[in-house]
């Protein structure tokens, strides 16, 4: 902390008194320096200065400028090291070291800020943790090789310049800032040079022409005793209240256009601050455009929230990365610096991400191969780290596409100059792209917008901070928006870099309050005639969002009693007295929210119920496969007929409209096609050096056979020419392992396997039917396979299906319902395979059973007048009875086929007429429903 502070009730005392300081320097033949805040604030004070006629001869500069300029002029001949290659060594550094410490951008970036604040530090005596000591280490390592470089931290810099004679005509003067925010380093730097701190004690504003109600609040504002009356309201503090996050950006559209059209064309300037002042100029500009008001933004943005820095950071990574990424493909594919037109983005994406296996080579060939001819050989360029002649080519490409857009292009090319720039850095460091983007992700950079002038009424969007720069009662209104505790939390940071510096005795105890207090007080004091407060009152969760600190603050000075709610608004949470100023917006309007207007044309309708097919469209229910145009009836499959009987909806969404995820999937679907594929070889395999059935004799060698018979299954998913959606394919250790545990579950399955059916032998597995002519079900064309057939010496058969999840729902009834009525099972594949076994090959159908291979458990229904319940290893006496036929409803086993098919058919007919309104049998039947927002869905989504 510096020990020559002085503090002014208002900025113009302050100011004043700073200026004669250094007019006194100088006439003593001194060196005067004028420190402040920011380079906005240099442009100002400059001004200032000149207006008084005083400004000759003073240096006004930053902190950082200044001791870069003194190094220039007074330094070893060694160059301060720059920001990227100081990221770039840590990151380097870290990534060397044993382990101690995580090689993460948040380690990384502690160590930077260390390497700034403390490097002059890291010897001093003090108890260090483990992970500390690793820190120290690094520091070290990073101070010799830059040093080796010829090149200093700005810390050193001061040190050095700091004993120097030749610093002692310099007389410099710490305006607008506190003491308290600088470093330890910069505030101790200062201090040598006998600096004097002059700061604004914001007790009174500062001199300006501006509405009564405002200078009363800023009189009052902080500085409020018990006698003072509260602030007579004249509508010069507004409120505006947004009923949640979708109301805000039109509330404070219409804010803006009221004010600014209030003014009748006669001119007005609108200063509106806010945390994203980017997101709203592209909401509000366009829009204010249209009203004849001009808009300018002032922001910062991160070189990776850049299109061309984002572009940049995904080519590299997709490059780089050992395996491909395909959701930063899409994401690059999309960037406009890609040069890839919008549908071939969309189908690349569609390929990628249909394609697990897909090799990083296609997905750079795909990307290469899709863009702009000015773009075409960028990939090659980034491949073969000839990166001047790939900006070159961006640049280039910036140039002609966005020659119309001035703002956007500027913005593009600050943010390729700074990769340049880092490229250059880190090639003298021995490191490639990816580490340079890497450095300067986080930077950021200044952007300035504007629409076309068309009036005198203009509207600025910036951040707080700039607002707080502006010059007192140089606008006519502020808007303060998004005055929420999460936008503008008052709490001190506290981090391990904090507790490190506390060590060395090399830290500040910052003041978060009072941090926020000044850039809010600052911001207040620049409106003339207004100031509008905008905050939400609900977040997206529809909870109550509390006020930030000012916004309270504000209030207060409005209250009796700030200690008594008795003249507040409790369900706005505001003063009675501010109710007549007050503005607010609801979420009921979703379109003007959305757009900040209303439709052109607005009409009531009702809205469409859900599962409703127009009868023009009711053709296409399900469109006829090409092998079925003969014959009549719809083309459909067991699956799908069993889909529309657990729920016509779902059936729609999942088969038709193919609501489905892009990605081919990993997952029990793709388990189960392995398991599949594995039981089929194996018993192929079995029976031809085996015998016919697994029993008790044969386990061992039906052991060795399905472990051999897994691995090659296996590689086939993974290496063979099995395509997509139709494989289990990991793609890394992990997957392999989850992929790998299916093998004991389907050892252990073959003791099971003696005790099912052991009358019966395996006969048929993957039986197609359908295919070269239509199989006749329920009035549809069915095609599919079996699974299997096992079939007994007396041609009796059972139809297995194999699954790799069985519930409740896999039986064929409930047993303790009564049987007064015949009820479709709820799962009907297997009984519609009966159907086909039994027509086309002859047999005698006495089972349709479910199997889970990888729980050996067995569901479904069997003629118990043919096959004992011992031939079937039922897990509980209820699975047993649940599949025993015959029963009331049914007398034999063909009847319960024949029975199916009459309800079936029912229902088929409905699905011609196109009716799928939702009707879900069960609990099972919304659980992997895509339907997110159904009026009939009986669970929460689960996927």
């Amino acid at each position: 902390m510096l020990s020559n502070i002085q503090t002014y009730p208002n900025a113009d005392r302050a100011r004043d008194t700073a200026h004669r300081h250094l007019e006194a320097a100088a006439a003593q033949g001194r060196r005067p320096v004028l420190l402040v805040e920011s380079p906005t604030a240099v442009l100002h004070e400059r001004k200032l200065l000149a207006q008084e006629s005083i400004g000759f001869g003073i240096c006004i500069t930053t902190i950082k400028a200044w001791v870069q300029d003194l190094w220039e002029l007074h330094g070893d001949g060694c160059s301060l090291v720059d920001p990227a290659a100081r990221s770039i060594l840590m990151a380097k550094l870290l990534k060397r070291q044993d382990g101690s410490l995580p090689a993460t951008p948040g380690m990384t970036d502690m160590l930077v800020r260390c390497a700034q604040q403390a490097l002059t530090r890291i010897d001093q005596p003090a108890q260090l943790a483990p992970n500390e000591t690793a820190i120290v280490d690094i520091l070290r390592d990073y101070a010799r090789i830059i040093h080796e470089m010829g090149w200093l931290e700005p810390i050193e810099a001061m040190d050095i310049l700091a004993a120097s004679e030749r610093l002692r005509p310099y007389a410099p003067v710490l305006f607008d800032m506190h003491p308290a925010d600088l470093p330890c380093a910069e505030c101790a730097f200062l201090e040598q040079l006998d600096t004097l701190a002059i700061i604004d004690g914001m007790e009174l504003p500062a001199a300006a022409e501006r509405d009564e109600e405002l200078d009363s609040v800023q009189r009052m504002l902080f500085h409020r005793t018990a006698p003072i009356a509260p602030v007579a309201p004249t509508g010069a503090v507004r409120i505006g209240l947004a009923a949640g996050p979708t109301a805000r950006n039109r509330l404070l559209f219409d804010i803006i256009a009221n004010v600014a059209n209030s003014h009748d064309g006669s001119g007005a300037s609108i200063a509106v601050a806010c945390k994203e002042p980017e997101a709203l100029f592209s909401f509000c500009g366009p829009l204010l455009k249209q009203h004849g008001i001009r808009c300018e933004l002032h922001a910062r943005k991160r070189f990776a929230d850049t299109d061309m820095g984002r572009a940049l950071i995904d080519l590299a990574g997709l490059i780089e990365s050992e395996k491909p990424d395909v959701l930063q493909a899409a994401d690059y594919a999309y960037n406009p610096f890609a040069g890839i037109w919008h549908a071939s983005a969309f189908r690349i994406d569609q390929l990628h991400r249909g394609n697990r296996l897909i090799e990083k080579d296609e997905v750079l060939s795909d990307l290469a191969g899709n863009a702009d001819d000015m773009l075409k050989g960028i990939v090659s360029l980034i491949e073969e780290a000839d990166y001047p002649i790939a900006f070159d080519t961006l640049q280039a490409f910036l140039d002609h596409r966005f020659a119309a857009d001035a703002a956007y292009r500027t913005e593009q090319s600050r943010a390729l100059a700074m990769a340049r720039e880092a490229c250059e850095t880190a090639a003298l460091l021995g490191e490639g792209l990816v580490s340079a983007l890497q450095a300067i992700a986080s930077r950021s950079m200044p952007i300035t917008v504007e629409t076309a002038a068309v009036t005198q009424r203009y509207v600025i969007f910036m951040d707080l901070q700039y607002a707080s720069s502006l010059p007192p009662a140089s606008v006519d209104v502020l808007v303060a928006a998004d005055l929420n505790a999460p936008d503008y939390p008052v709490r001190a940071d506290r981090d391990a870099l904090q507790t490190l510096l506390e060590k060395w005795d090399f830290s500040q105890s910052d003041d978060p309050l009072r941090q926020a207090r000044t850039a809010f007080y600052r911001a207040f004091e620049s409106a003339r005639t207004c100031v509008i407060l905008q905050r939400v009152l609900n977040d997206s969760q529809a909870s109550q969002v509390q006020p930030c600190t000012m916004f309270e603050e504000v209030l207060d000075c409005y209250r009796i009693d700030p200690t008594s709610y008795d003249d507040v608004n409790r369900t706005l949470g505001i003063p009675k007295s501010l109710e007549p100023f007050t503005i607010q917006a609801g979420e009921e309007s979703l379109v003007r929210n959305a757009t900040g207007r209303l439709p052109a044309k607005t009409a009531e309708s009702e809205l469409p119920a859900p599962g409703r097919i127009s009868t023009s469209a009711r053709g296409f229910i399900v469109l006829s496969q090409p092998r079925n145009q003969s014959s009549d009836g719809l083309d459909l499959s067991a699956s799908q007929i069993e889909s529309y009987l657990e729920c016509p909806y779902q059936w729609f969404a999942k088969r038709r409209l193919k609501l489905e995820p892009l990605d081919e999937g990993f997952g029990p679907l793709e388990r189960g096609l392995l398991i599949h594929d594995v039981l089929n070889s194996f018993y192929r395999r079995f029976q031809q050096e085996v015998q016919p059935k697994v029993a008790d004799g044969t386990l061992a060698q039906a052991e060795v056979i399905m472990t051999e018979t897994f691995r090659d299954e296996a590689y086939r998913h993974r290496y063979g020419k099995k395509r997509p959606g139709q494989r289990y394919a990991p793609i890394d250790a992990w997957e392999e392992q989850v992929r790998d545990s299916v093998l004991p579950h389907l050892v252990d399955y073959l003791e099971f396997e003696t005790a099912l059916l052991p009358s019966f032998t395996p006969l048929k597995m993957e039986w197609a039917y359908g295919d070269d002519s239509p199989f006749q079900y329920a009035g549809c064309n069915l095609c599919g396979r079996v699974d299997r057939i096992d079939v007994d010496a007396e041609g009796h058969a059972v139809v297995l299906d194999y699954k790799s999840s069985l519930s409740k729902d896999y039986r064929l009834r409930n047993p303790k319902q009564p049987d007064d009525a015949f009820r479709l099972p709820r799962k009907m594949q297997t009984l519609i395979y009966a159907k086909a076994v039994r027509d086309l090959l002859g047999y005698r159908v006495v089972g349709a059973l479910y199997v889970n291979p990888i729980t050996s458990e067995v569901q479904g229904a069997y003629d118990a007048r043919v096959i004992g319940r011992q031939d079937i290893p039922f897990k509980t006496k209820g699975d047993a009875d649940a599949g025993a036929v015959p029963f009331d409803a049914a007398a034999s086993f063909d009847e319960l086929v024949d029975r199916s098919e009459q309800l079936v058919a029912e229902s088929m007919q409905h699905m011609a007429k196109g009716r799928i309104a939702p009707d879900p049998i069960g609990l099972e039947a919304c659980r992997y429903c895509p339907v997110g927002v159904c009026p009939r869905r009986l669970e929460p989504r689960k996927r």
